[in-house]
């Protein structure tokens, strides 16, 4: 497996990490965690190649494959969606293209320089590689890879020059899960996903033969599907066995333990000090208190575990209270909404309440983002109307709006201009909540990174007074530490709120109601949090099939009818992929425990097999016969179990 000897990265002054070593566990399915800016992205890059280390080495496998997908795509990219996606079948698009050649070469009599028994042969060879290689199902896996990340088969053939960057990811997504290299390394694979795509990633990753290492700001992805979280920092590299939940365990016991040591060193200097600052000048103790100070650089020298960085649960930001609402902050009635022939809503009726937090789930191209601007008065309609509530200050924030930023200014002059009434104290407060600090606060906008801008545009809606936001994915771009400030900051709002996301933690803490929206424009309420909705979902489809198997109802006619079938469809699918999920967790469950037994039986034997051979080393062993005989025989068939092993080995991996 791939292994890390003392590697260590800064950036000019600047330490990244250093002296990092460990061995990527075999099957490993890895979270990779750290604060922001202390080189996630990079380390990524080293293990991949595409980097190289300042010190230390990274060693890896004689035929060891890595595939790795950054955060930003480079290049738009030429042909289809689905030739981009089979390129990553490695060896099988060129072996495609050659017996396609030989094929018109037989057709047409022949290949100049090659005689017909040899491309005959060729093509044999050819076929038997194609085979070993799956490339015959290429394509069928292809296509199951881009359904399960939102591509319809239709768009399957559309030309990436079309895609957005969004959709362009989940090609390079595609095209590297396509490709099932030894180690997967993913930088922020959930940002350009739906809640549908995502659920749909969990389960590939869960089945993946592989070891993959995953970048990520969802919490909930890392407490269900990672079973190593590697913390990187400049002191190095902490891996916690467990999901991020133990992982957060285990760090604030660290913390708690590193404080204790710092806070006992301190007290033990402080002691000594006095006694030297007392006892220096005395001739009877000058050698004492000479001895003390020398006590005390040693004490100073000895090293313990660093600090821990100052956590968001040192920070309080609290929204600045608003004017009290209407009961109905945000209405629709009757809403028809159509691009072009594509009819999104036809007769939609939608209130938002006084106190209430809805999430907006579904599909992708349901209309949840439609709908969310047209709440927001930043898009027109065709029929109905939309009523704003009394008293209803209303701001809404899209991913788009960090781009909008004006960059020649600086974070400071740009958030103190929307909160002239402030010092200037209470607006590096507000910054610093957001995790604007220092010298950071003087930055030019322009220099700030995707995360910066993205947090920057939260401040500017959330320091000044509110009484309904309407969020499009606000946690795209933010770090760990700063989700949870805004989720803090949203803990104690009293507010009106609506809030698209995929980051469905955020949803759990945040929102008490969930509102999915399907494609014909329909909606349905579920009260409560993420959790909820799942369970009761679950509930519905179960009954649905009941229903359905009982023969309880007859499907009515008409369009009604065509809306009952479409639900049930949706409805057995759901429960279709739910079994699909379960079996590929359970599947992999077994799997880890067999390989777990395997691995001791391999070390077990291993060890024996040394055992035998220092005996057959042994002179003495030379001199009896039937014993060198016995070890003899026993070594022998100790080599075929270890073989026998082996081989059950890399059938598990």
């Amino acid at each position: 497996m791939l292994a890390l000897d003392a590697i260590a990265k800064g950036f000019a002054d600047r330490t990244l990490f250093s002296q990092v070593s460990w061995t990527v566990p075999v099957q490993g399915r890895i979270g990779l965690v750290g604060a922001n800016g202390s080189g996630k992205s990079t380390f990524l890059k080293i293990l991949a190649g595409e980097e190289e280390a300042d010190a230390g080495r990274v060693i890896r496998p004689k035929g060891f494959s890595v595939g790795y997908l950054p955060q930003e795509i480079d290049r738009a990219g030429r042909g289809t969606v689905l030739e981009e996606t089979l390129s990553g079948g490695g060896e099988v698009p060129h072996i495609e293209a050659r017996l396609a050649a030989i094929a018109e070469a037989l057709t047409a009599g022949g290949e100049e320089g090659t005689t017909l028994d040899e491309l005959i042969g060729e093509q044999a060879h050819l076929h038997e590689r194609l085979e070993a290689l799956g490339g015959y199902t290429l394509e069928a896996r292809a296509r199951r890879i881009l359904r399960g990340l939102g591509f319809a088969e239709e768009e399957m053939e559309k030309a990436l020059t079309e895609l957005s960057g969004g959709w362009m990811m989940r090609v390079h997504l595609a095209r590297l899960l396509l490709s099932a290299p030894d180690l997967l390394l993913l930088d922020e694979p959930t940002n350009h996903l739906d809640l549908e795509s995502l659920q749909w990633l969990e389960a590939f990753l869960a089945e993946y033969p592989g070891t993959w290492m995953v970048v990520s700001h969802d919490r909930y992805f890392l407490d269900r599907r990672v079973t190593t979280i590697a913390q990187l920092g400049s002191a190095g590299l902490l891996a916690v066995p467990g999901n991020y939940q133990r992982y957060l365990e285990v760090k604030a016991e660290r913390d708690e333990h590193a404080q204790r040591q710092h806070a006992k060193r301190q007290r033990k200097v402080a002691e000594s000090m006095r006694f030297v600052e007392r006892f220096r000048a005395k001739a009877t103790k000058a050698r004492q208190a000479q001895s003390k100070l020398k006590a005390i650089e040693k004490l100073e020298a000895e090293p313990i575990e660093p600090l821990p960085e100052s956590e968001v649960s040192d920070m309080v930001f609290r929204l600045p209270e608003a004017s009290r609402t209407g009961a109905e902050v945000l209405k629709v009635e009757g809403l028809r909404k159509a691009y072009g022939e594509k009819v999104v809503y036809e007769s939609l009726d939608f209130v938002l309440r006084r106190g209430e937090r809805i999430a907006l789930v579904g599909v992708n191209g349901a209309g949840k983002s439609t709908l969310l601007k047209i709440l927001a008065g930043e898009l027109g309609y065709e029929g109905g109307s939309r009523i704003v509530g009394h008293n209803v200050q209303l701001h809404a924030y899209a991913q788009h709006q960090a781009e909008a930023l004006p960059v020649d200014r600086t974070v400071l002059e740009y958030l103190w201009g929307l909160m002239p009434q402030e010092n200037e104290t209470r607006v590096r407060s507000s910054l610093g909540a957001f995790l604007f600090r220092g010298d950071d606060v003087d930055k030019p906008i322009r220099v700030l990174s995707g995360g910066e801008k993205a947090r920057l545009a939260l401040a500017a809606i959330l320091t000044r007074p509110v009484n309904c936001l309407l969020f499009d994915e606000p946690t795209s771009h933010l770090d760990l530490r700063s989700r949870e400030v805004l989720e803090q900051a949203l803990a104690d709002y009293d507010g009106a709120l609506i809030c698209i996301s995929h980051d469905r933690y955020f949803v759990n803490r945040v929102c008490t109601q969930v509102v999915e929206v399907w494609p014909g424009g329909e909606i349905a309420r579920y009260p409560g949090d993420y959790d909820d909705y799942l369970w009761k979902r679950e509930q519905e489809v179960a009954a649905g099939l009941r229903a359905e198997e009982g023969g309880a109802a007859a499907a009515p006619a008409g369009e009604a009818g065509d809306r009952a079938s479409e639900k049930r469809e949706r409805i057995a699918r759901r429960e279709q992929e739910k079994e699909e999920r379960k079996a590929a967790e359970r599947e992999e469950r077994r799997r880890t425990r067999a390989l777990e037994e395997v691995q001791e039986k391999i070390e077990a034997a291993e060890a024996r097999m040394a055992e035998l051979d220092e005996l057959l080393c042994d002179p003495g062993i030379h001199a009896d016969p039937g014993r060198l005989g016995e070890v003899s025989r026993e070594r022998e068939k100790t080599e075929a179990s270890l073989a026998l092993l082996y081989v059950e080995w890399e059938k598990l991996g």
